[in-house]
This record gives C-alpha cells, structure tokens and sequence, in this order.
C-alpha cells in the first residue's frame, strides 16, 4: 500500500506495535488498545502525526529516528517524565494530559512548539514556568487541575514567563500587551495585568 498515508486501529485490542515496516503513512491513530510499550516506529520515516492516547504505556520511548514528527498525542496513559523527545526539533503539539508527569523537561529542542498539553498531572514547581519561556512559538498551554495550577498567581506567572501565549487553559487572551521583564515582587502588579486583560473580553 505505497499510497496509503492515514491509518487508523484505535478502540481494538492491540497489545504491541509490530508489522508496520515499509508503510509511508503520514499518520498513525493506535488510541483506546492495549499497548504498554511504544516500540517497532523507526522505519515510518514519513511519519507526522502519532495517536496513542488512552492505552498502557508508561515512558516515552523509541521515538528518535522519527524526526518529521509533528504532533503526539499521548493522553490518558501512566507516563511519569516527559522524556526522550530531544531529537524531535519539528515537535509542533504535545497532548501528554492525565498521566503522572512532574516536571516539564527534555523539550530542548522543540523550538517550534506550539500547543502543550499537560493538565491533569503532578507538575507542582515554578522552575517548570520558567522552562515553558524557551518556547518562542508556544501559543496554547494547559495545567490545569495540577498542583501549580492551585496558586493564586498561576495565570500572571505564565504571562510573565511567556509574554506571547495566546490560551492558559480553556482562557483565550485576545489583547495583546507589551511585556516589562518582572522579578517576583511584582507578582501583584502582573496579576493587574491579567484582570485587565479578561475584564476588556
């Protein structure tokens, strides 16, 4: 099947991912089966999308020879670190919500970021904020219902860590503003930042 670019095996009962050599397929959809490894990918050298939401898995892993890879989408899983991404610099979407993760890390390279998709985990450190300003595309972040979601300064602090982000969770930011570097101290003062912004909607 040399033309076949979309494959689509969700909601079965797949256990591993094998026999997929020689395929150029562009997107590869495996949701809702029961893989708990990811393994057998390197020959989809044409691969741009991956789909493995809602399976067994519990580490990112094998991914590296797949460097067109453009979006992943591994929801719904047991993963615990974001890891073994680095070789992935045209990384456009990362959807990695309801796992274990902790810590926003091994993104280096990804400079083309744009959406980030980490609600629903463990994320709990302000250091994991700050990491998030590497990302000079990054549109889109959700973190919600994690722990440093909790604090009161959470949406001012991905402002002044990411100036250009356009959604914080399900908040859309529609003005644009001009960004004024702030040390912690002024937390309050970039908090009035925020207010204006969604009382102006």
């Amino acid at each position: 099947m040399p033309s076949l670019e979309v494959l689509e095996l969700g909601d079965n009962k797949i256990r591993k991912i094998e026999n997929l050599d020689g395929l150029n397929i562009r997107e590869l959809y495996l949701a809702k089966n029961r893989i708990d490894k990811i393994e057998n990918l390197g020959g989809l050298k044409n691969l741009r999308l991956l789909s493995l939401q809602a399976n067994f898995i519990h580490s990112i892993e094998n991914l590296d020879a797949l460097v067109g890879l453009q979006e992943i989408y591994i929801s719904q899983n047991k993963i615990t670190q974001i890891e073994n991404l680095n070789m992935l610099a045209k990384l456009e979407i990362l959807d990695a919500a309801l796992n274990q993760v902790g810590k926003i890390s091994c993104l280096d390279n990804a400079i083309l970021l744009r959406e980030l998709w980490l609600n629903d985990n463990k994320i709990s450190d302000i250091s994991d904020i700050k990491y998030l300003g590497r990302f000079k595309q990054l549109e889109t972040i959700y973190l919600e219902r994690n722990p440093i979601a909790s604090s009161p300064t959470y949406s001012s602090d991905v402002i002044a860590c990411v100036p250009w982000i356009q959604q914080i969770d399900s908040q859309y930011l529609k003005e644009k503003f001009t960004y004024t570097p702030m040390v912690d101290t002024n937390k309050e003062k970039a908090k009035s930042m925020m207010d204006k912004m969604l009382s102006n909607k």
